[in-house]
């Protein structure tokens, strides 16, 4: 490939905004500085780098990568690890039978993936005392302030901010 035929990084980032968002304009927009532009000169510039050879085929390879994928399809990927199975069944090699059927499961949304998450009850229970406190207070201030329920509103939220 010639050098001149090479995009810069301004241009690859282009192209790839433009094949995820399907509008030049608004890749131009990601890439480029166009805050003074008008809406006008913006497309112009979208509209001629697009018209580049270079660009364009960047695009056009880019898509076509992306259609390859949507390609791989889930009952793609479940023929393959079925084939992957009968292999290691085949070859007495149990563990990888019993990975291909837990990947397969995974696929079918049969087996979902589990994290533990620890949370500290104690804590959280103890910051939301403390602001119901905090509440309560600010509710008793206001009563002793004889305003009326909207105004108790105001004077809580301002004493908070």
């Amino acid at each position: 490939m010639a050098k001149s035929d090479r995009l810069n990084v301004k241009q690859e980032k282009f192209c790839q905004e433009h094949v995820k968002c399907g509008n030049a304009s608004q890749a131009y927009r990601t890439v480029y500085s166009t805050e003074k532009m008008k809406d006008k000169t913006v497309w112009e510039k979208a509209s001629r780098l697009l018209g580049t050879h270079k660009v364009r085929a960047r695009v056009d390879e880019i898509q076509h990568h992306a259609q390859i994928r949507a390609a791989m399809t889930v009952e793609k990927l479940i023929a393959m690890h079925l084939q992957d199975r009968k292999l290691a069944r085949k070859n007495k090699q149990a563990a990888a039978a019993i990975a291909a059927n837990n990947s397969i499961a995974k696929l079918l949304g049969y087996m979902v993936e589990k994290s533990e998450q620890k949370v500290d009850v104690e804590h959280k229970f103890v910051v939301a005392e403390e602001a119901k406190s905090n509440v309560m207070k600010l509710i008793s201030e206001t009563k002793k302030e004889k305003a009326e329920p909207t105004q108790q509103i105001h004077i809580i939220e301002d004493r908070v901010h």
